[in-house]
């Protein structure tokens, strides 16, 4: 009996040592791209449709990443944007206004898993 409770213990601990953590994001208008680190990202959460009708997700970097996506987006205010995470095509954006440190994505055009994935790698529930 006891060696099976060392074994169930073992399997507890290796399972919750194995979190997802959030991946590198970033976002390409033509030649121009601007790269927001994971260590950029302080927090995500899902955001509710309540304000637009759809789903999505919200980012709040730290200033340094928020700046220079802030002078990004004011460079490309009306242009679609592809938006990387962690290497992979989560979708095309249109970037609508400047973004700063603060800023939400909504879910049309953007595959399901994708959002879920990013959501569950930030350890959103």
């Amino acid at each position: 009996m006891k060696g099976h409770l060392v074994i169930l213990t073992f399997a507890a601990f290796v399972a919750s040592s194995v979190q997802a953590k959030i991946k590198d994001i970033s976002f390409y208008v033509g030649d121009e791209t601007v790269l927001i680190p994971a260590s950029c990202v302080v927090e995500v959460s899902k955001a509710e449709p309540e304000l637009v009708g759809r789903e999505g997700i919200a980012f709040r970097l730290n200033q340094e990443c928020g700046e220079q996506l802030s002078t990004f987006s004011k460079m490309n205010i009306g242009k679609i944007a592809v938006l990387r995470y962690n290497n992979h095509i989560v979708g095309q954006v249109t970037i609508a206004s400047r973004l700063s440190s603060s800023f939400r994505i909504d879910s049309s055009g953007i595959e399901p898993i994708m959002i879920c994935q990013i959501l569950v790698d930030a350890g959103v529930k």
